[in-house]
C-alpha cells in the first residue's frame, strides 16, 4: 500500500489548466484527441479540440516521432496509469508478486490495451514509467532543434565542440555539463500568443529537473541595449502567458552592466533550479 502511494506521489497529479505548449488542458485533463491521416509515403497526426465556445480547432502535428505527438500520448498514458493505480492501490504488490488478477494490473501492454489505438505509441519514445524518467531517456527523446550546427551566428565553441552564440552561453553550457545537468540547447517550442496564434520560440536552454519537469533558462547578454531588452521582455511575457513563471519553471541569467559575467552566480542559479 505504501509503495503504491509512493509511486502515485512520484507520478503526480496533472495541474495544468488552459493552453500549455501546443496542448489544451481543463482542470488537469487533456482536452481533445489525435487524428491520423495515412498515405503510402507517411502518416501525419492532427490535434483536434474544442474551445470554450464549442468551436473545433485542428492543429497539424507531424509523424509519430514528432515531440508534440509523443507529448500528447505521454499525457494520455499517464492519465490511464493514474486511474489504474487509484482503482487498485494494492496494484504494485501484485505486480511484484507476479499476480495478474485483473486488467487493472500494472503492465505497459495492459495499459496500452485500455488506450484508444491512436494513442498507443509504437515508437518506444513514450516513457512507460512516468514519474521516474531518467535523464538518459529524456536526452534520447527527439525534439525540434533550432537551425543547424553551422549557423553563422554560432561562432563560439563549448567544451564538447557545440557551437553557440555568445561567450556567456559558452560559460552556462560548460557549467551545466560540469554539474551533470541534463539540458537541451536551443530547443524550439511552440506557444500561443495574445491573439491565439501558435508561434515558435527558442529558449537558450531547456533543463530537466530531478522531478521530471522541464525548466527554461534564458541568458541575457546585452542588458544595456534597450531594443534587446524590450524584445526579451515580450518573450518573457509570452512565456508567462503559457504557464512559465519566473523562479518556478523560468529562470534568467544576465550579465551585469558593462558586460561582466558572474560564474559563481551562474552555479548558484543552476543549483537552485535542480534543488
Amino acid at each position: 500500500m505504501a509503495s503504491v502511494d509512493l509511486f502515485l506521489e512520484g507520478l503526480g497529479e496533472c495541474k495544468l489548466d488552459g493552453v500549455c505548449g501546443d496542448l489544451v488542458f481543463e482542470n488537469g485533463q487533456l482536452k481533445g484527441h489525435l487524428r491520423v491521416k495515412r498515405s503510402s509515403l507517411a502518416e501525419r497526426y492532427y490535434y483536434e479540440f474544442k474551445d470554450e465556445d464549442g468551436i473545433c480547432h485542428t492543429v497539424p502535428f507531424g509523424t509519430s516521432t514528432d515531440p508534440r505527438v509523443i507529448r500528447f500520448k505521454q499525457f494520455k498514458y499517464n492519465e490511464v496509469l493514474r486511474s489504474i493505480l487509484k482503482k487498485n492501490r494494492r496494484l504494485l504488490k501484485r505486480f511484484i508478486r507476479a499476480v495478474e488478477k485483473s486488467h487493472y494490473r500494472y503492465d505497459p501492454e495492459a495499459i496500452d490495451a485500455l488506450l484508444k489505438p491512436i494513442n498507443v505509441d509504437h515508437t518506444g519514445l513514450v516513457n512507460k514509467c512516468p514519474g521516474v524518467i531518467s535523464p538518459g531517456d529524456w536526452l534520447k527523446m527527439p525534439y525540434e532543434a533550432n537551425g543547424v550546427e553551422l549557423d553563422k551566428n554560432r561562432t563560439h565553441r563549448t567544451c564538447d565542440g557545440t557551437r553557440v552564440r555568445s561567450k556567456g552561453e559558452v560559460i552556462i553550457y560548460n557549467t551545466l555539463k560540469m554539474l551533470g545537468v541534463p539540458f537541451r540547447y536551443e530547443q524550439t517550442i511552440r506557444l500561443v500568443d495574445e491573439n491565439g496564434m501558435t508561434v515558435k520560440r527558442v529558449p537558450d536552454f531547456v533543463i530537466l529537473k530531478p522531478d521530471g519537469t522541464e525548466v527554461i533558462l534564458e541568458y541575457l547578454g546585452k542588458i544595456d541595449d534597450d531594443e534587446y531588452l524590450m524584445d526579451n521582455l515580450k518573450k518573457i511575457q509570452l512565456y508567462r502567458r503559457n504557464g512559465y513563471d519566473l523562479g518556478k519553471n523560468l529562470f534568467i541569467i544576465g550579465d551585469s552592466y558593462g558586460g561582466w559575467i558572474d560564474s559563481e552566480q551562474i552555479v548558484k542559479t543552476i543549483e537552485l533550479i535542480m534543488a
